[in-house]
């Protein structure tokens, strides 16, 4: 016996120089330990151009080697032509190459039609394939309605594929009805489905009790769902306590959050103890929010001298929630009662004129836009 490919094919290459006949057995062994679907396919020819007949196995070992789904229904084609039937397993390998889900439930049809017993395998590969809820529900419907056994994979699929929150809970109370145990990729889901915070963090305690890990994805989408600063924060902390890597988006999301500048300022500096380097979208919050501290001026400058440290590109683009961009800011909006403010701004742009030199036109809307503010 030889472990790789390589191996067996320098051995194959000795038996032909030696003149020794070379049977199906062969060639099939040598194509099941092919590294590459190319590897296998021109072994595959060569033993068609040998004259000998392709068997089930020859086409059922190249199928699964097939990096595409039409290299494997070619093959598949090939194959009912010679006049081979094709199995449940050739089905199942077929389906789950289906670059979309009308190619996996054209073959799923075609299975029926031959009559073959379609297993849980197939409808969960086609349901995971389904670009709709509705389809998959349907499959699901369907597969419960066959006898076949429906397991945790399946349901969390559906969860998945759920339009609505009311639709993934459902499933999620079936599924806990049938005698399975929902696994972390359930709860975090449906956590992520939510509607409100109160329906998330249910389901969060649920998982705790349930002794499941909680990782960072469930905690820091609960965060983003926390209605108030101190829900986010409380989870915030739990978090650091459990162990847990913190990114920046846990850190922008309870950024974002804060009541008071302070508490976002706080949240900022713990973020580069961290490690963490905050993005364009943190100093935006931060810089909205120096308008309630004591001296706004003062705290919006030093924040902009750290973003040219840091080699930040301001972003003063805002869109609405219809998707439409908005004009950041206009120099006709700055009152006659600001130019106090206005002044000091200017003598920052001079100084820094260098350093910002690329995008100064940014931080001249940046100071604006905070001026038309206050």
């Amino acid at each position: 016996k030889t472990e790789t490919y390589q191996q067996s094919f320098e051995l194959f290459e000795e038996m032909k120089q030696a003149g020794l006949k070379i049977d199906e057995i062969t060639y099939n062994t040598l194509i099941n330990k092919a590294q590459t679907y190319q590897q296998g396919f021109d072994l595959f020819e060569e033993m068609k151009q040998a004259g000998l007949i392709p068997d089930e196995i020859s086409y059922s070992t190249l199928i699964n080697k097939a990096q595409t789904y039409q290299q494997g229904f070619d093959l598949f084609e090939e194959m009912k032509q010679a006049g081979l039937t094709p199995n449940v397993i050739f089905y199942n390998t077929l389906i789950n190459k289906a670059q979309t889900y009308q190619q996996g439930f054209d073959l799923f049809e075609d299975m029926k039609q031959t009559g073959l017993k379609i297993d849980e395998i197939t409808y969960s590969t086609l349901i995971n394939k389904a670009q709709t809820y509705q389809q998959g529900f349907d499959l699901f419907e369907e597969m419960k309605k066959a006898g076949l056994k429906i397991d945790e994979i399946s349901y969390s699929t559906l969860i998945n594929k759920a339009q609505t929150y009311q639709q993934g809970f459902d499933l999620f109370e079936e599924m806990k009805q049938a005698g399975l145990t929902p696994n972390e990729i359930s709860y975090s889901t449906l956590i992520n489905k939510a509607q409100t915070y109160q329906q998330g963090f249910d389901l969060f305690e649920e998982m705790k009790q349930a002794g499941l890990k909680i990782d960072e994805i469930s905690y820091s989408t609960l965060i983003k769902k926390a209605q108030t600063y101190q829900q986010g924060f409380d989870l915030f902390e739990e978090m650091k306590k459990a162990g847990l890597k913190i990114d920046e988006i846990s850190y922008s999301t309870l950024i974002n959050k804060a009541e008071t500048y302070q508490q976002s300022f706080e949240l900022f500096e713990e973020m580069k103890k961290a490690g963490l380097t905050p993005n364009v979208f943190i100093f935006n919050i931060l810089l909205k929010k120096t308008t309630q501290y004591k001296q706004p001026l003062q705290v919006f400058l030093s924040l902009l001298d750290e973003m040219i440290n840091l080699k930040i590109k301001p972003q003063v683009g805002e869109v609405n929630k219809k998707g439409k961009k908005i004009k950041p800011y206009t120099v006709f909006a700055v009152e006659n009662k600001l130019r106090k403010s206005q002044k000091p701004y200017k003598e920052w742009i001079q100084k820094n004129a260098n350093s910002s030199k690329k995008n100064h036109a940014g931080y001249k809307r940046l100071g604006q836009n905070f001026l038309n503010k206050r």
